[in-house]
């Protein structure tokens, strides 16, 4: 198992060093801002920042699905399903490269912009004083009580609905490459399962969730949820490459 991840990870390296670049730059502007007091600096920095962060946890989500639909269509990388390995093992292997790449940038994005507000905050107190008072209103008028906890069960509620977006366009490029190999419009055929997949779990997620819940209860349930949807997904792929290219 171990192998098959270095040979995902290998795969799609470079688009992370281009990641660590584009960040790096920006770090260096935030500083550079922030050695001389530059205001206007430090918050485009900041805005390019968040906007990269989410731009690259979208584009790694979609690098993962498309490396996939490639291993399907290109000989070389379609012989990795005949290797003495399960499909279950080589998938799992997509799978956790793929949930470890979203996780890991997203963290680290995250990680990044969340230091350099906290270093803007500390030089400048106003700004300290600006985001209590946001908190504040926000319990007042919204009846949000903002905390770490409930910020944390947000986070990894957010990043397992992402991470099942793309489990759901690996099941979706599976099914049309297995059972509907033969259909024409493969791509558009797989674009349609996706849409499908989606509002079906969509609805029934729906149905563990009552409004009157407290927001921290929500996210839970939501997480868990889509951590059973992963593992279901998961499986269901293994399962038809199992039927079809199994040697």
């Amino acid at each position: 198992m171990l192998k098959l991840i270095k040979y995902e990870l290998r795969k799609q390296w470079f688009s992370k060093l281009f990641i660590l670049i584009v960040m790096g730059i920006l770090e260096l502007t935030f500083l550079f801002g922030l050695l001389r007091e530059d205001t206007e600096a430090l918050g485009i920095s900041m805005g390019i920042m968040v906007l990269v962060a989410f731009t690259a946890i979208m584009f790694v989500s979609f690098e993962c699905i498309m490396t996939y639909s490639k291993d399907l269509k290109t000989k070389q990388s379609y012989m990795l399903f005949l290797t003495p390995n399960s499909t279950y093992k080589i998938v799992g292997a997509k799978v956790i490269t793929s949930v470890a790449q979203i996780g890991f940038t997203a963290v680290f994005m995250a990680s990044i912009i969340f230091i350099n507000m906290t270093i803007v905050v500390l030089r400048y107190q106003n700004i300290e004083e600006m985001i209590k008072t946001i908190q504040i209103t926000m319990k007042n008028v919204m009846g949000l009580d903002v905390d770490y906890g409930l910020i944390l069960i947000g986070l990894i509620s957010f990043l397992l609905e992402w991470i099942s977006k793309v489990i759901m366009g690996i099941l979706a490029i599976t099914l049309s490459a297995t059972f509907l190999s033969n259909t024409k419009g493969k791509g558009i055929v797989s674009l349609i399962i996706f849409f499908t997949l989606n509002y079906m779990v969509g609805r029934i997620g729906k149905l563990f969730m009552l409004e009157s819940m407290p927001l921290f209860d929500l996210f839970m349930i939501d997480a868990i949820f889509m951590a059973f949807v992963i593992a279901a997904f998961y499986l269901a792929t293994a399962w038809m490459l199992d039927k079809k290219v199994s040697v």
